[in-house]
């Protein structure tokens, strides 16, 4: 499975979100970033990978692309891929623990991931907890499910 990973500098977010199966398209991306991204008023900075030319031209986004093949991994000394990169290297060793995940749970283990670096160190604070947790589009349990859940007390 391909996970793609967007990081916004202004508000330290980042969106960890599974996209497709094999290498990566410019649909995929389009399907990952396509809501999250604003469009015009931003800069795409990617590795070398062709589809995210084909995604930034189709849309009108300004895009650097970083070339380390050729020893490139900074361009005019404020973009490059150093953020992704290191949250990637977390989320393995996050993920790490688990032995392994089963395919159709990879986006709820991204979601997990998101909340607990999104909370940071002040985890204790219940009510931004809440908050976010009732804030993400997708992290929602169906009443019926609910009923239907095993619990060790």
């Amino acid at each position: 499975m391909t996970v793609l990973t967007a990081y916004e500098r202004k508000t330290n977010q980042v969106l960890n979100t599974v996209v497709c199966r094999g290498r990566i398209t410019k649909n995929a991306i389009e399907t990952g970033l396509g809501k999250w991204l604003d469009k015009q008023q931003c800069t795409l900075c990617t590795d070398s990978h062709k589809s995210f030319e084909g995604f930034a031209m189709d849309n009108g986004i300004e895009i650097k692309r970083i070339f380390v093949r050729r020893k490139e991994y900074v361009i005019n000394k404020i973009y490059h891929t150093q953020h992704v990169n290191n949250i990637h290297g977390n989320l393995k060793r996050w993920m790490f623990r688990f032995n392994g995940v089963a395919t159709k749970y990879l986006q709820k283990y991204m979601n997990y991931f998101n909340f607990i670096r999104g909370m940071g160190e002040g985890i204790h604070l219940v009510d931004k907890a809440i908050q976010e947790v009732l804030r993400k589009e997708n992290v929602y349990m169906q009443r019926n499910q609910i009923n239907h859940q095993k619990c060790i007390t």
